[in-house]
């Protein structure tokens, strides 16, 4: 949760649950470690990204950096496709 307090992320915007699709609508993101998770939150409208976790983990600093450029193109689409910020 500290990395998304420092890049801006309301901590309002959370909900800790393990039904994570029962959050699920169109125009929403989880970003989740596993797969089931994701998945499931993409079967009942959202957006579910998957980031690695210690059995896909990340093994390179320049790896890190490609899949947060890869998670800010995701989230760019997604406000462009909302509207979000307007």
């Amino acid at each position: 949760m500290t990395w998304s307090l420092t890049n801006k992320f309301k901590l309002s915007t959370y909900v800790l649950t393990r039904y994570k699709y029962l959050c699920s609508r169109e125009g929403d993101i989880l970003i989740d470690d596993f797969d089931l998770n994701t998945n499931e939150f993409k079967r009942y409208g959202g957006t579910g990204y998957l980031w690695p976790n210690q059995w896909n983990l990340i093994k390179s600093p320049e790896a890190t950096k490609e899949e947060l450029e890869k998670l800010d193109r995701t989230l760019t689409e997604m406000k462009l496709k909302t509207n979000i910020g307007k």
